[in-house]
């Protein structure tokens, strides 16, 4: 009868045990031990059976043992792998009988299967929760430990962050990915080792990141998302930095599930994103009113560009050698209910996710469309440039569908031109380049949008085959005050002079700014001053049907 309840009670607390080498496994093994006269239970790991090393752990040590009379049990696991108990009798017990040395049988291959099914567990576990490339824990694991903290009522103690390493495909591009992978480890290495057990940091995945930390290590986190600096190799570092949006728990009774965190610190990141200024964003309630809005725009697309909404604003590209129209671009705006939807009020929105490629091929349908009647009308035609997403720029499909719009429309190449912004110059260089190639093989220009705004670089420069620079606005901003700038938009026209590179300045709102690019040698401008983006109808009156020139 002792034997039964002390089995029962091994039985009991070991399906409580998750890690059968700790003090609660002695505490689970102790009765049954003390009924079966057992003084030492040892286990002894060999990675091999031919291997001799060995890995001797003490599962139950209580008393003198005698260590002439053992009971020894080998099991060999899956992996090859082998491990040896070796179960020890108190040295002033009598010697076992059979009944009790079968029981000790029974014992050995019960505690096996226990090790067993908590190994093929934490086998599982990090299958589940572990991020291979990294080695560190996965989003999986992100919200079963945000349940957890939750669960004990301890999150006014924590804030969230969900945080993106800054440019890191330049890093990979530079480096290439093996050592990108190091670099990047290395730079998480430095946050997970400042946090202890009850805080984590998480991938996501690519290079996304997620973390839940004690408050009060909030500025030091800031600081160090700010930018580190990470060593390469024995005599290059590289500084790393990372785009984040953080939520700081007050009041926990908000957060009653781990999506009711990772929903704010999700919209505090795309709202970090969507702002260049800002690398650090916190969430306030009012993000969420903006998370609606977005819900509403994705619901609304689809129907938007069935009823044909979306219309074509063209704002035309002045020459500064005589004030005639030397181009124009076409710009999206949204007329929702006979009002106007800004388009840095769905833009951003739309470029989260595939609908940016569905608006990319209605633009450039209608823009062809607009060229061909006027075409038809006796017109005389300047070329158009459309504004194509990164995401579709490296499609192959794009090339495919331009060319089959130019033969449905039965127009030239020349007359359309694709504009894409700097940022997307530093994602892939070698597919970009690449794909720039295809484009201009087919007789389409290129031009890079935003220069100056993002990662430009000489190099970028040297490398990239694009025909034309717009250069971005806000070095206009207060040009007349700032020789520096000055500086700057001189030499960049002269450099592209120098290679054979047309530059358009965009932003030109003033006279002084006007007079400074005409001093300067620039041949084409687009601003307010000139005029603002208008509808094609009051474009055809103005610049097609009676071409009028802009006095410049």
């Amino acid at each position: 009868m002792e034997y039964i309840i002390a089995l029962e009670k091994f039985l009991s607390e070991m399906n409580q045990i998750k890690d059968t080498v700790s003090q609660d496994t002695f505490h689970a093994l102790d009765d049954l031990c003390s009924v079966l006269k057992i003084s030492s239970f040892t286990v002894e790991y060999n990675k091999h059976i031919f291997q001799e090393d060995e890995n001797l752990i003490v599962l139950y040590k209580k008393g003198e043992c005698d260590m002439k009379d053992f009971f020894s049990k080998v099991f060999r696991n899956p992996d090859e792998s082998i491990v040896t108990y070796k179960i020890y009798r108190n040295i002033d017990s009598e010697k076992w009988s059979e009944e009790e040395i079968s029981r000790i049988n029974l014992f050995a291959d019960t505690v096996y299967a226990y090790h067993s099914r908590i190994r093929l567990l934490k086998i599982a576990e990090e299958f589940i929760y572990c991020d291979k490339d990294l080695n560190m824990y996965n989003l999986t694991y992100f919200m079963k430990f945000t349940g957890k903290i939750i669960y004990e009522e301890k999150t006014e103690d924590y804030f969230g962050a969900y945080f993106n390493l800054k440019g890191f495909s330049i890093v990979n591009n530079h480096f290439g990915r093996e050592k990108g992978t190091e670099i990047m480890r290395k730079y998480i290495n430095g946050i997970s080792s400042e946090l202890s057990e009850d805080e984590a940091v998480c991938r996501v995945g690519g290079d996304n990141f997620v973390a839940l930390i004690k408050k009060e290590k909030l500025e030091w986190f800031r600081n160090y998302l700010s930018g580190t600096s990470i060593s390469c190799d024995m005599d290059y570092r590289v500084i790393i930095s990372a785009v984040a949006g953080a939520y700081v728990v007050e009041n926990a009774k908000i957060i009653k599930r781990p999506s009711d965190l990772m929903d704010r610190i999700s919209t505090a990141f795309n709202s970090a994103r969507r702002n260049s200024h800002l690398s650090f964003v916190f969430f306030d309630e009012n993000m969420m009113k903006y998370q609606s809005y977005a819900k509403w725009v994705e619901r609304r697309f689809s129907s938007s560009i069935e009823q044909e909404e979306f219309k074509v604003y063209y704002q035309p590209k002045i020459s500064l050698k005589d004030g005639s129209v030397a181009g124009a671009e076409a710009l999206c705006r949204w007329i929702h209910k006979g009002k106007i939807i800004p388009p840095d009020k769905f833009i951003p929105i739309i470029e989260q996710g595939i609908n940016i490629c569905t608006l990319d091929f209605y633009m450039l349908d209608h823009v062809c469309r607009d060229l061909r009647r006027w075409l038809d009308e006796g017109k005389t035609v300047v070329p158009v440039s459309v504004n194509v997403s990164r995401l579709n720029f490296y499609s192959f499909d794009l090339v495919i569908f331009l060319l089959n719009l130019i033969k449905k429309y039965d127009l030239e190449p020349w007359m359309l031109k694709l504009e894409i912004t700097e940022s997307a110059y530093t994602d892939n260089m070698h597919l970009l380049i690449d794909t720039v190639a295809r484009f201009q093989k087919e007789g389409f220009k290129i031009l890079m949008d935003d220069f100056g705004s993002g990662y430009s670089s000489l190099n970028m420069l040297r490398n990239m085959p694009v025909d034309i620079l717009k250069l971005d606005m806000r070095f206009l901003e207060d040009i007349q005050n700032d020789p520096r700038a000055r500086a700057i938009v001189k030499n960049v026209v002269n450099l592209a002079r120098d290679i054979d590179m047309d530059v358009i300045i965009e932003g030109v709102e003033t006279k002084e700014q006007l007079d400074f690019l005409k001093s300067i040698g620039c041949k084409n401008i687009q601003g307010f001053l000139f005029s603002y983006p208008m509808p094609k109808e009051d474009y055809l009156d103005r610049f097609v049907h009676k071409p009028e020139k802009i006095k410049a």
